[in-house]
């Protein structure tokens, strides 16, 4: 399969209640995605490992997750458009409510400061617990 394909597979495993093959989905397109260089794909298959923490019981990684996919979408000069934020509001909404506000933007934060490797690493540990 195309590694374009991958990730939107694993959100819509994730919006069909399948955490198991959304994990599979998600870190093959994450692999494939940094193998190619492709920062884009990198940060698509980030969030929806975030999204698969929020929905597995892992909601620090999660919010980790989502501050490093912040982090790269400013250094590549691709903001979140409105669909975007309307698509990741509920997630981001129920990680507000699992850390507290400031727990969440604290770990938020602490997720901007890791890099790409170590954001790869924590998300491919994710999938795998998702997985187990």
């Amino acid at each position: 399969m195309a590694a374009s394909g991958l990730t939107p597979r694993g959100h819509i495993m994730l919006d069909a209640a399948d955490p198991r093959r959304a994990a599979a989905f998600l870190a093959e397109g994450l692999g494939l995605a940094h193998e190619r260089g492709n920062v884009g794909g990198v940060v698509d298959a980030l969030e929806g490992l975030a999204r698969l923490g929020t929905e597995t019981g892992q909601p620090e990684a999660a919010a980790r997750l989502f501050g490093v996919t912040a982090a790269l979408r400013d250094v590549v000069g691709v903001p979140y458009s409105p669909a975007d934020i309307e698509y990741f509001a509920p997630t981001r909404e129920g990680l507000r409510h699992s850390l507290g506000t400031d727990g969440f933007a604290a770990t938020e934060a602490a997720g901007r400061e890791l890099s790409v490797e170590e954001a790869m690493a924590e998300a491919v540990a994710l999938g795998r617990a998702a997985l187990a």
